[in-house]
């Protein structure tokens, strides 16, 4: 034999064995377990295209998965800034009530209370009993008169005879 055929020869024998050793590692992966490898490349080639097609439904179903689960985090993203954005309104209103409240003085806060929290705050007169009560005190009456000015005493007051 030549030194050419001797070569070739080698050559072919490195390419098989590349070959098997490729074939047995795709055998390794489509089954990991080690139970039941094939040897045959027709049953090792036939097992990886099932093992490809099982992950790539399973590669859909996990993008599929993947894109609701974006979807519901954006929507719960979405609610929780206009539930914040509610709160801040929520909080400037109550904040502004709170600067009315303190601006406005009693009456607007015995007002706003209520009829219950004024009878209360009166103590459970009511109706014609305070109006006896009123009378009966002369001072009274000036306490729920709004405070003087004496340039709008004529349009508040009838002039005293």
């Amino acid at each position: 034999m030549s030194t050419a055929a001797v070569a070739k020869a080698t050559r072919e024998k490195a390419r098989r064995e590349r070959l098997n050793e490729c074939f047995e590692e795709l055998a390794r992966l489509c089954d990991p377990t080690g139970r039941g490898v094939k040897t045959d490349r027709v049953s090792v080639i036939a097992d990886a295209i099932r093992v490809l097609t099982q992950l790539r439904v399973e590669n859909n179903q996990l993008r599929q998965l993947n894109k609701f689960l974006e979807e519901r985090v954006s929507n719960l993203e979405r609610a929780r800034a206009q539930n914040v954005y509610q709160q801040s309104l929520l909080q400037q209103r109550a904040d502004s009530l709170l600067q009315q409240h303190a601006g406005a003085g009693m009456h607007t806060g015995v007002l706003a209370a209520g009829p219950g929290r004024i009878a209360e705050a009166l103590g459970g007169l009511t109706g014609v009993e305070l109006t006896a009560r009123l009378e009966d005190d002369a001072g009274a009456g000036l306490a729920w008169l709004p405070a003087p000015n004496a340039s709008e005493d004529s349009k508040l007051r009838p002039p005293a005879a």
